[in-house]
């Protein structure tokens, strides 16, 4: 939803890194398939359309992936955040545009790379560090398992809703 696809391909199309791309010929929109047919798509560059739902099928290919990227158009809400607790949970890092709604500062916490909207350099940059330091880039994995583990799970889900409820009931 709202991924910023000429910026994330630009970027990639000056590394060497891979990039798979799964995603709906149209979303919120936007005709992705019609967007990448005017776009310049490097070899390093693949792009899967999907149809309908296939959550498990692309959870089983997000988890062998090197790391998670993330590069999303400006909105006023959290667009990307299941797929940024996905990544924490599969201890992947992450290089995310830097969205003021999530609630991860990935630089701060280790477990990752934000990017500002729009910025190929940036992104570039970003990934060609990932691609360039495995070993940093396990470590930013592990620090995000363990962000998961500790702030995003299911005791924590289940407690704050039961706060909302009590709440709710007085």
């Amino acid at each position: 939803e709202r991924r910023d696809m000429k910026t994330l391909v630009a970027a990639f199309n000056e590394t060497d890194a891979r990039l798979d791309i799964y995603l709906n010929k149209n979303n919120c929109g936007i005709d992705y398939e019609q967007m990448f047919r005017n776009m310049e798509v490097r070899d390093n560059v693949n792009v899967h359309f999907m149809s309908g739902y296939q959550q498990a099928n692309l959870s089983a290919t997000v988890y062998h992936s090197a790391c998670v990227v993330i590069c999303c158009l400006e909105t006023k809400y959290t667009v990307g955040l299941t797929t940024v607790v996905e990544a924490l949970a599969f201890g992947l890092p992450i290089i995310c545009s830097r969205n003021p709604q999530i609630p991860v500062d990935f630089d701060s916490l280790g477990c990752g790379i934000s990017v500002e909207y729009g910025d190929v350099e940036g992104w570039q940059r970003a990934v060609e560090y990932i691609a360039s330091h495995p070993e940093e880039a396990r470590k930013m994995g592990c620090r995000g398992r363990e962000l998961a583990e500790r702030m995003f799970n299911d005791e924590r889900c289940a407690k704050e809703v039961a706060e909302v409820i009590k709440e709710i009931s007085l």
